[in-house]
């Protein structure tokens, strides 16, 4: 998937990998983090999806590696701390959508 420069979509309901360090991770319309270049993430439920809000902002022209979810990868410590860390400052309640498998 290539994105333009500002373009905003959903995160990604399929593990994907950013090509580049050009995209945020929005929750709310909040900036929570630069996504690091050529890291796989967890795609995430659909639910948890739209109940955070959560969505990818290009800063630059970028492209997103869409992988298979065969091997499901399951969330990085610290993407959880930081969305952890998010929702104990807003109104929202954390759920077990939120989890970290070892």
């Amino acid at each position: 998937m290539n994105m333009s420069t500002g373009e905003r979509v959903p995160w990604p309901t399929k593990n994907f990998i950013s090509k580049k360090s050009d995209v945020l991770a929005t929750m709310n319309g909040f900036s929570l983090i630069r996504i690091p270049a050529e890291l796989e993430l967890p795609g995430l439920s659909i639910e948890l999806i739209q109940r955070l809000e959560l969505e990818l902002i290009a800063t630059q022209n970028v492209s997103i590696e869409l992988k298979s979810n065969t091997n499901k990868t399951t969330i990085k410590p610290w993407l959880k701390e930081e969305l952890l860390s998010q929702l104990s400052n807003s109104s929202i309640n954390p759920s077990s959508g939120i989890t970290n498998h070892r």
